[in-house]
C-alpha cells in the first residue's frame, strides 16, 4: 500500500496528463502492470485498497544526433544520478560502470536528453549500433 503522499503524487501526475499504470494487488499476486484507460475528461475510479497505481515507466530519451561520439550510452544509478558512457557499462549492485569514459549529469551537457522514470536497473539506453558494445 502506498502512503498518502505517494497516492497523491500518482493522482497529480494523472491530472498533469502523464500516463498511469494499474496492477491488481489484492486478488492476483503476479499481475502485470496495465495502462489506465479513461475517456477524455473522465477520471479513473481510484481503488487503492485492491489496486496499485504508478506513473507509467518511460525510458530516457535523447537525440543522438546532438550527442558527440564520446558518449554512446546513458544509465541511472540507484541514487538517481544519470551518467553518460563511452563504453557499454555494466551494472554493479547500485551503480553502472564501464571502466572509463564516464560523463556525469548529461542533461547539463546535452539539452536533448530527457530523463525517464524507469527503474535504474532497466535505465540503460544506447546509441543505435552500440547496443552490444562499442565500435571503434
Amino acid at each position: 500500500m502506498k502512503t498518502t503522499r505517494e497516492m497523491a503524487e500518482v493522482m497529480l501526475a494523472f491530472d498533469r496528463g502523464e500516463p498511469i499504470d494499474c496492477k491488481p494487488s489484492f486478488w492476483i499476486a503476479d499481475a502485470d502492470w496495465q495502462p489506465v484507460v479513461v475517456s477524455d475528461g473522465d477520471q479513473p475510479l481510484w481503488d487503492w485498497s485492491t489496486c496499485d497505481y504508478r506513473v507509467a515507466h518511460r525510458p530516457h530519451e535523447v537525440n543522438w544526433d546532438e550527442v558527440g561520439p564520446a558518449v554512446n550510452h546513458f544509465a541511472t544509478d540507484a541514487d538517481g544520478a544519470v551518467f553518460g558512457y563511452r563504453k557499454l557499462p555494466r551494472l554493479f549492485d547500485d551503480t553502472w560502470g564501464s571502466g572509463g569514459g564516464t560523463l556525469s549529469h548529461p542533461s547539463g551537457f546535452f539539452p536533448s536528453f530527457k530523463p525517464g522514470n524507469i527503474p535504474f536497473r532497466e535505465s540503460l539506453i544506447s546509441r543505435p549500433g552500440h547496443e552490444d558494445g562499442d565500435k571503434e
